[in-house]
C-alpha cells in the first residue's frame, strides 16, 4: 500500500512537470486561484515612519515648497512646506506623503478643518495654524511625537478634543484669541512645555494639574475678563518654575493677597488693569525681587 501513495505521488508531480513544460502559466494561475481565496486582511492606517530631522543649518539649504501640486512631485524631498496665507479652504487628506516634513506654515487662510491625516506625519516639528477658522483640531495631532511648537492662536476653538494627551516633545503652545471656556486636565501630559499662552479666550480658572508642568517658565493668561483671578493665582504658585507671568487686560483693581505667592517670579505683566498708585506700591513690596510691568 506505501508503495503504490508513493508511486501516485511521484506520478503527480510527474503529471505537474509535464503541464509546466507545456505551459508554464500554468503555476501562476495556480497561485492565483489559491490567493483569491484566501481571507482579505484589512488594509493598515498609512503612517510616515519617523527618522532623522534636518538640522536647523540643513533646513536652510532645503527649498521651501509654496505649492501641494510641486510638493507632490517628489514628497520625499519635502521638508519645508509653506501654504500661508493663500486663500486655501481645505487641507487635503494625502497631506501625510511627505513623510519628511518638519515645518508646516497654514496660517491665514480660510481653514475651517484639518484632516485627521495631519497626524501621521511623524517627523513634523513646528505647526503654524494661527489666523484660520479652525473650530476644533483632529485628535490625531496627538501622536506628533516630534513637535515642538503649536501655533493655534486667533482661531474658533472652543475645545481641544483631547489633542494634549500625548506631544512629548512640544515646547511651545499658542492658544491665544480663541474661545476656550476650560483647559483640560490633559495638560498635564505636556511634560516638556517651556510656553503657553492662552490670552484672550473666556477662560474662568486653571486645572490642578498645571503644578505638575514642571519646565514651565512662561504662562499668558491676559485678556481673559472671567478669570477667578484669587483660584488662578494659587493654582499659578504651583507650577514649579514659572518665571514669566502675563496678566494684562483682567480689569483688576485690587491686588489680592495671593500675589504674595509668586515670590520667585522673574517678570510680571499687568498691563491694562486700574490698579491705584497705592496698589501698584503695595505690589512692589510684596514682590520686591519681581520686574513688574503696570
Amino acid at each position: 500500500m506505501q508503495a503504490l501513495i508513493r508511486l501516485g505521488g511521484l506520478l503527480l508531480l510527474l503529471g505537474l512537470i509535464i503541464m509546466y513544460l507545456y505551459n508554464p502559466s500554468f503555476l501562476k494561475s495556480t497561485r492565483e486561484t489559491i490567493s483569491s481565496n484566501l481571507p482579505k486582511m484589512p488594509k493598515a492606517r498609512s503612517t510616515a515612519q519617523a527618522g532623522d530631522q534636518l538640522s536647523w543649518d540643513e533646513l536652510e539649504r532645503e527649498k521651501q515648497f509654496s505649492s501641494l501640486a510641486e510638493a507632490r512631485q517628489n514628497p520625499e524631498k519635502v521638508y519645508l512646506l509653506y501654504l500661508e496665507d493663500q486663500g486655501l479652504k481645505e487641507l487635503p487628506d494625502d497631506v501625510d506623503q511627505f513623510a519628511n516634513l518638519q515645518i508646516l506654515r497654514l496660517h491665514k487662510n480660510t481653514l475651517r478643518e484639518l484632516p485627521e491625516s495631519l497626524g501621521d506625519l511623524q517627523n513634523l516639528q513646528y505647526l503654524y495654524l494661527q489666523n484660520n477658522q479652525i473650530e476644533t483640531l483632529p485628535y490625531t495631532l496627538r501622536y506628533l511625537d516630534e513637535l515642538l511648537l503649536l501655533d493655534a492662536r486667533a482661531n474658533h476653538l472652543k475645545n481641544l478634543n483631547s489633542v494634549l494627551r500625548g506631544l512629548p516633545k512640544l515646547e511651545e503652545l499658542d492658544l491665544s484669541r480663541n474661545q476656550l471656556v476650560t483647559l483640560p486636565s490633559d495638560i498635564s501630559y505636556l511634560g516638556s512645555l517651556r510656553s503657553v499662552r492662552l490670552g484672550y479666550n473666556q477662560l474662568t480658572g486653571l486645572p490642578d494639574e498645571v503644578a505638575k508642568l514642571d519646565k514651565l517658565e512662561l504662562l499668558d493668561l491676559s485678556g481673559n475678563p472671567s478669570l477667578d483671578i484669587r483660584s488662578t493665582l494659587i493654582q499659578v504658585s504651583k507650577i514649579p518654575n514659572l518665571q514669566i507671568l502675563e496678566l494684562n487686560q483682567l480689569g483688576l483693581q485690587v491686588v489680592p493677597s495671593e500675589f504674595a505667592e509668586l515670590r520667585d517670579l522673574s517678570d510680571l505683566g499687568l498691563r491694562g488693569n486700574a490698579l491705584s498708585w497705592a496698589d501698584q506700591n503695595k505690589l512692589r513690596k510684596l514682590l520686591p525681587n519681581t520686574i513688574i510691568s503696570f
